[in-house]
């Protein structure tokens, strides 16, 4: 029904205004709270292009949610977010809530993302904004960061640049791995072609 009401609101006012773009400026700030679905896309990607037109009618149909967000993060541009995500091919969606993110795997047509939307995603525990959401747990842990400004930022300044270290770490390791396979494969190459000579002509001798 919400979605309904959303999609009714957008033709109404003639606006287009399709998912929200996410940045690494904007990311934490605006799915704070919110239930978050998230496409993250190259432009040049034909399968990006496939899901697009799917995509922006799920944004218009929950524009003015309260609770549900609709985003697009370009990789081309905010390699870093994408990095961070573990955004590794194009489109990957993902949902987001409660401080975790899970992959979606489930269907891209919009009768398929809408449903989705709409019954798996909502408002998520947030302090002190939604606290009814949150577990007493999530309270508790929650209500003594609040009550040490300076050391909640430098707490999230640290989890960050662990998230940030990880990332390269994996990005250093992989360029790596891709540079010990192709000496590999020049090594396995060279060496094949040197044999294959004095074999093709040893194995025409009958004998």
């Amino acid at each position: 029904m919400k979605f309904v009401i959303a999609t009714v609101a957008a033709l109404a006012a003639g606006v287009s205004a399709g998912a929200v773009d996410l940045t690494a400026d904007n990311f934490d700030e605006l799915t704070k709270g919110k239930g978050s679905f998230v496409k993250f896309f190259a432009p040049w990607c034909g399968h990006c292009k496939k899901l697009k037109p799917a995509w922006d009618k799920l944004g218009d149909a929950f524009a003015d949610s309260k609770t549900v967000l609709i985003g697009d993060v370009d990789c081309t541009v905010h390699q870093g977010l994408c990095g961070e995500y573990g955004v590794k091919g194009y489109p990957t969606v993902k949902y987001f809530a409660d401080g975790d993110w899970q992959d979606y795997s489930g269907g891209r047509e919009y009768d398929d993302l809408v449903e989705f939307a709409n019954s798996s995603l909502g408002p998520s525990c947030s302090y002190p904004e939604r606290a009814e959401l949150c577990s007493e747990e999530q309270l508790t842990q929650m209500k003594e960061w609040a009550a040490k400004p300076d050391e909640l930022k430098a707490e999230i300044a640290k989890l960050e640049a662990e998230v940030k270290k990880l990332n390269d770490d994996f990005d250093d390791a992989l360029k790596e791995l891709q540079e010990n396979y192709k000496n590999l494969m020049s090594t396995r190459d060279d060496g094949v072609k040197a044999a294959k000579k004095p074999l093709g002509l040893l194995k025409s001798i009958t004998v």
